[in-house]
């Protein structure tokens, strides 16, 4: 069972779900749900381990560039961004405000 995750709507016929507990595989997983037909697909796993993180769709201004941007996680020692860029669903990490560069 898949607990400690967070979901975006991305749109009306597709939901994403990142992330799961600690110490578990799935806390690197993301998922995406058709809701046309409920049909499941694996995304890419992402670069950072997230549990009971926060996510949000960003929308890049005068462009068709669209991420989700999933941050944060229970255990403050293991904290990272993972950052999916729609178009070609290829994760990145992202900087977390105020780590060293």
């Amino acid at each position: 069972m898949r607990i400690s995750y967070f979901q975006v709507l991305l749109d009306n016929d597709t939901l994403m779900v990142f992330g799961g507990a600690p110490g578990e595989s799935n806390a690197k997983l993301a998922h995406q749900l058709t809701l046309t037909n409920m049909s499941w697909s694996a995304l890419p796993d992402m670069p950072h381990a997230h549990d009971r993180p926060v996510c949000g769709l960003v929308r890049k201004q005068n462009s068709n560039l669209r991420e989700i941007v999933v941050a944060g996680n229970y255990n403050p020692a293991e904290l990272g961004v993972s950052i999916l860029k729609l178009d070609t669903l290829e994760w990145r990490k992202g900087r977390r405000e105020g780590a060293a560069s």
